[in-house]
C-alpha cells in the first residue's frame, strides 16, 4: 500500500492535487509542464502531489522528483462511467489531504473533480492544452459523456487559458470570461539559454525537436530540406524525438538522398545542447496550444521558422505585414511564419533564415527578450501561486 499524503506544506501555502491523463515517463507538453510546475512549487513550500491514469508496468504509486505520483485512475466496465467514478473515490479518500485541484485539460477527470470541489468547498481549476481539433474540446466530443463535461467545466472555481486561441474558444462555448486566466507556458532559463555562436560548428545545424506525428509535420520538413539541397552547401539536420512516423520519415531521407544530412537521435533525455549547436529551430505543426519547443528555442537565442496555428502567434507576434513575402513565408518581429504543409515556403524561409545573418540576429535577440520578459518558470509560477491563494468563496474562512 502506498503512504497516505503526508507532506506539510508551509503554514501559509496550501496542498495541491495535479490530476493529468497521463505522467512521466510521457513526455508531451503538458506532461512536461505538470511536472516542471509541480516541482517549482514545491521547491516554493506547497506540498504537490499528482493523480494520474494507471499505466500497466508502471507502479500505482512512486516518487518523481520528490513528487508523489498515484496512477488511480482507470475504468473497466462501461469504461467512461467507472474512470469518473474511480476518479471521486481517490477524492473522497484522500479529501483531507489538500486543498486545491489542478486539472491539466478538460476531460473525464475534469466532471469529476468539479463536482468533488461543489460538495467540498475544495477550490478546483482547470487548463486547456489546445483549442483547435486536436485541442480538448475536439478530443471529448468523441466521448459519450461529453455533455456531463461540459455541463459541469463552467462550474470551475478557475480556467487557465494558456493562449488567446484557447481563451477565445472558451467565451466562444459560454464559459465567463471572469473565471478565464491566461496563463502561458513556461521555460526554465536555467536549463535553457543562450550560448556563444563561437560554439556552433561552422556547417549550420537545422533542428526538429518534438513527436514524430503527423500532427507536428515532419515529413513537411524534409520535403522542404530536399528542395533546399543544393541552394545551400554542408549543412545538417537534427531530428529529435520519436514516433510512429520515424519508419516513413527515414525512408523519405534514403529516397531524397539525404542520408549524409539528416540524422535521427530518438528521444534524449537533454535536448538544451540540440537547441544551443543549431542555427534554426523548425515547427512545421498542423496544430499546436503553446508549444514548450518555441519557448525553448527561442530561450536559447536561435531563430524559430513555425507554422501560423495556435498559441505560436502570441508568442512569435503577428507578421510585420499582412501578406506573404512573394516565396509565401511571413516576418515576424521574433521568428518566421509558413502556412502548415507548404514545403514551398518552408524552403524558402529556410534558405532566408540561414543566408540573412542581420535577419538571424535581429528575431533572435527579439525572442529571448520576450522570453525573457513573461515566460520564464519563475514568472509563470507567480501567476499560479496567486490562483492557489485567492479564497474560494464556497469555502469557510
Amino acid at each position: 500500500m502506498p503512504p497516505v499524503m503526508t507532506t506539510m506544506p508551509h503554514s501559509n501555502h496550501k496542498k495541491i492535487l495535479m490530476i493529468i491523463g497521463l505522467f512521466y515517463p510521457a513526455v508531451g507538453g503538458a506532461e512536461r509542464e505538470c511536472q516542471k510546475l509541480s516541482k517549482k512549487l514545491q521547491e516554493q513550500g506547497y506540498s504537490v502531489s499528482v493523480l494520474t491514469q494507471y499505466r500497466d508496468a508502471l507502479p500505482a504509486y512512486e516518487v518523481i522528483d520528490d513528487i508523489p505520483v498515484y496512477r488511480k485512475l482507470r475504468g473497466w466496465h462501461l469504461y467512461e462511467i467507472t474512470y469518473m467514478i474511480s476518479v471521486l473515490i481517490f477524492l473522497f479518500r484522500h479529501r483531507k489531504h489538500f486543498d486545491v485541484l489542478c486539472c491539466f485539460g478538460l476531460y473525464l477527470f475534469t466532471a469529476p473533480a468539479i463536482l468533488f470541489g461543489r460538495v467540498t468547498g475544495k477550490k478546483v481549476l482547470f487548463r486547456l492544452e489546445g483549442a483547435g481539433e486536436l485541442g480538448d474540446f475536439g478530443s471529448i466530443s468523441q466521448l459519450a459523456l461529453r455533455n456531463v463535461i461540459l455541463r459541469c467545466a463552467p462550474w470551475a472555481d478557475g480556467i487557465i487559458a494558456i493562449s488567446s486561441e484557447i481563451e477565445q474558444k472558451l467565451m466562444s462555448n459560454g464559459f465567463p470570461r471572469r473565471k478565464i486566466h491566461r496563463i502561458p507556458n513556461s521555460v526554465d532559463t536555467t536549463i535553457f539559454f543562450p550560448r556563444s555562436p563561437a560554439s556552433r560548428e561552422s556547417a549550420p545545424i537545422i533542428s526538429y525537436i518534438g513527436r514524430l506525428s503527423r500532427e507536428k509535420g515532419p515529413d513537411t520538413l524534409l520535403k522542404a530540406i530536399n528542395l533546399l539541397q543544393g541552394r545551400v552547401s554542408h549543412f545538417k539536420v537534427f531530428i529529435v524525438g520519436d514516433g510512429e512516423l520515424r519508419p516513413m520519415l527515414q525512408n523519405m531521407v534514403c529516397e531524397y538522398g539525404l542520408k549524409d544530412s539528416i540524422h535521427f537521435t530518438g528521444s534524449v533525455p537533454n535536448v538544451a545542447d540540440y537547441y544551443q549547436q543549431s542555427r534554426v529551430v523548425v515547427m512545421p505543426s498542423y496544430s499546436e496550444g503553446m508549444p514548450l519547443v518555441l519557448l525553448e528555442a527561442m530561450a536559447c537565442g536561435v531563430p524559430v521558422i513555425a507554422s501560423r496555428v495556435g498559441g505560436i502567434l502570441d508568442v512569435m507576434g503577428l507578421p510585420d505585414q499582412a501578406a506573404p513575402e512573394p516565396e509565401g513565408y511571413w516576418i515576424s518581429e521574433r521568428g518566421l511564419l509558413v502556412t502548415p504543409g507548404n514545403e514551398d515556403a518552408l524552403a524558402a524561409a529556410l534558405y532566408r533564415l540561414l543566408t540573412d545573418q542581420q535577419l538571424q540576429e535581429r528575431v533572435s535577440q527579439n525572442a529571448l527578450a520576450h522570453i525573457r520578459a513573461g515566460y520564464t518558470l519563475e514568472q509563470v509560477i507567480k501567476n499560479y501561486m496567486g490562483l492557489f491563494t485567492v479564497r474560494n468563496p464556497r469555502q469557510p474562512e
